[in-house]
């Protein structure tokens, strides 16, 4: 049979919601990492094949991988009384299954994980999205205080600071865990900086903003909504805090030139969805931030009125 893979876990509420709309649209087959069916099985005949949920397929017949949030693989089946045994029945399974899902060419993934961690670097696609055209903000990362003074200066103290690799921190007990938001620098900060030794930070000259862009890319096609702030009467440095309450939504028409930009950034890395973040400054001007090749979306649909979900349902068909 044909039919679109869906790779995640179990509490992935964003392929709940995609799943649920395409309903009898596209042939899916769901494999939660955390809770595998028991009739799975990768083999290898005279061809490789996956089975699971009652379901076959062969990887000439995969129309599309959503490699959306699988995470640590728990095999299916009784697990074995010895934890090295388990741990190696894991390893057995990993193997089997990437093995089927290799020959599943690259192009038919949404992303292939490899092309996701290549385009998951800011600092290069800062520099990249510069090379096509795009402005970025004046960017600094350091562990050196002396270098950051110097950009407080040259900026008139207009300087905020953000995660580099992520922006949430995990702890032992979940409801101790961090988000990390773009925060704005103060004289005391200068004055009295951080420990910069620990790690290099971004800081970057803060940018006066009129409007949030995020723009979602499909294989090319791209939605772009604002998202501007009701509450302050001027927009949040970062417009995730506050769990983003206060926030209206509005359909946003890219110029030619930044969504030619922007697609032409997303097709560089060979990724077939992306979120990219952007904003409009006080000039008029569009900003590039970053890109997530595997970010959220979903919240979009059902508070924007985004439909990208239609998008998807495009990107499976045969």
């Amino acid at each position: 049979m044909s039919a679109a893979l869906v790779l995640t876990h179990s509490g992935d509420r964003t392929a709940d919601y995609l799943c649920d709309r395409l309903g009898g649209r596209v042939p899916l087959l769901r494999l939660d990492t955390d809770a595998l069916p028991d009739d799975l099985d990768a083999s290898f005949d005279r061809g490789p094949r996956l089975r699971a949920h009652g379901r076959e397929v062969a990887p000439e017949t995969v129309r599309a991988v959503w490699y959306r949030r699988p995470g640590p693989l728990r095999p299916p089946g009784r697990p074995a009384e010895d934890p090295y045994e388990e741990y190696h029945r894991g390893l057995e399974w990993a193997e089997a299954l990437n093995g089927v899902l290799a020959l599943v060419p690259a192009e038919r993934w949404i992303n292939h994980p490899a092309r996701n961690a290549g385009a998951s670097h800011k600092i290069e696609q800062l520099a990249r999205a510069r090379s096509l055209g795009l402005h970025t903000p004046r960017t600094l990362v350091t562990r050196d205080p002396g270098r950051l003074l110097d950009l407080w200066r040259e900026t008139d103290g207009c300087v905020i600071a953000k995660p580099l690799a992520s922006g949430y921190l995990e702890r032992d007990d979940p409801s101790d865990d961090t988000a990390i938001y773009t925060s704005a620098l103060t004289r005391a900060d200068i004055d009295d900086p951080p420990d910069l030794a620990g790690a290099p930070t971004l800081f970057q000259e803060r940018i006066e903003k009129r409007l949030d862009v995020r723009v979602t890319l499909v294989d090319g096609h791209a939605v772009a909504l604002g998202l501007a702030d009701l509450v302050s009467e001027t927009p949040r440095l970062d417009i995730r805090r506050d769990e983003m309450r206060g926030v209206a939504y509005e359909p946003v028409d890219l110029p030619d030139d930044i969504e030619r930009g922007v697609c032409d950034l997303v097709a560089s890395y060979g990724l077939r969805f992306a979120a990219v973040d952007l904003a409009v400054d006080d000039d008029g001007r569009w900003v590039f931030f970053e890109v997530n090749p595997n970010g959220q979306w979903a919240w979009l649909d059902l508070v924007g009125g985004a439909e990208i979900w239609t998008l998807f349902e495009r990107a499976f068909q045969p």
